[in-house]
């Protein structure tokens, strides 16, 4: 559905969607039980990435140093570094699902409060927070964008702009199935921005990073309308790389 239908239902889509947000209440990721988005027994189980022990360029737990693991070792420099704050697993694994696939946009705040914590702990300087962005055929479907909704969550709890700057030109396959080359080849040109960054810090935001492939395609537009840096910021990363 296109045009002015399309445009219509999304409406109705957000509008249910925060009628549920009022009338749902949280619901634990891991356990279910009601009260919060995860629970403080279900938060013992999952686990952090500790920074000291992961790649220091893309962030992934099976590889140390400041050069590259096998994951990173062939990204661009547009990409400068990646850092998430759990592994893509168990319980955070749920919450990213149902975040996505569950209609619950509400998760995107506890996403934020965890993304918000790691980068304030970094140090990071952020001049924009650019979410990644959805195929508007895709949003359309979905209702909306969770990069989008955690990047304005963010924007609240530290103070730095949050930007829907990045738009996906052209519809994309799901990256689900495809292995590392097929993903890169996949998003290869899909991005592009709607703005000019005059040299500004840019932080992406996404809800998991696997291989990188689509993170590094909007650094690649970002640094095109003259981003002076680019790193990104996601609540999961695979384990499995």
């Amino acid at each position: 559905m296109t045009g002015r239908n399309g445009d219509m239902l999304n409406l109705v889509r957000r509008a249910a969607n925060g009628i549920i947000d009022i009338l749902l209440p949280p619901v634990c990721a891991g356990c279910g039980l009601g009260g919060a988005w995860l629970c403080p027994r279900c938060a013992e189980g999952i686990l952090p990435i500790d920074r000291s022990m992961a790649c220091q360029r893309c962030g992934s737990p099976h590889g140390v140093g400041t050069s590259g693991c096998e994951r990173c070792s062939t990204w661009p420099a547009e990409l400068q570094q990646v850092r998430s704050v759990y592994a893509y697993q168990d319980a955070i694994r749920t919450m990213i699902h149902r975040l996505k696939y569950g209609s619950e946009p509400a998760r995107a705040a506890w996403c934020a409060s965890a993304i918000a914590a790691e980068v304030a702990d970094i140090g990071w300087s952020v001049d924009l927070i650019v979410p990644i962005p959805l195929h508007r055929s895709k949003q359309r479907s979905r209702g909306y964008n969770q990069s989008l909704l955690i990047a304005q969550h963010m924007a609240r709890q530290i103070d730095v702009q949050a930007q829907d700057a990045l738009v996906r030109v052209r519809h994309t396959q799901s990256q689900v199935d495809l292995d590392a080359a097929e993903r890169r080849d996949n998003v290869r040109g899909a991005f592009v921005a709607r703005r000019q960054f005059n040299g500004a810090s840019i932080l992406l935001v996404d809800d998991v990073v696997t291989t990188g492939s689509t993170l590094i395609e909007c650094a690649i537009a970002c640094h095109q309308a003259g981003a002076g840096s680019v790193d990104a910021m996601t609540l999961a990363t695979a384990v499995s790389d």
